[in-house]
């Protein structure tokens, strides 16, 4: 979690936007992993999500707003 939380703090220093901690509330992310594809960030973690997905993946355009993806 803290290296995500670092990376969010990273890219939205660069983009010169703030953002607040947690984003991605009430969920265990450890390890993520985030990459981004035409235009829309995806981080893949290494823990299950609510509903019991193992490497739960989220998507988002902004680095703040996060749906559940699979």
């Amino acid at each position: 979690m803290k290296s995500f939380l670092f990376l969010v703090a990273v890219v939205s220093a660069v983009q010169g936007r703030q953002f607040f901690n947690p984003v991605i509330d009430n969920q265990d992310v450890p390890d993520p992993g985030v990459i981004k594809v035409n235009g829309v960030y995806y981080v893949v973690t290494t823990t299950n999500d609510a509903n019991g997905n193992k490497f739960a993946i989220h998507f988002s355009n902004d680095l703040q707003n996060w749906a559940p993806g699979g």
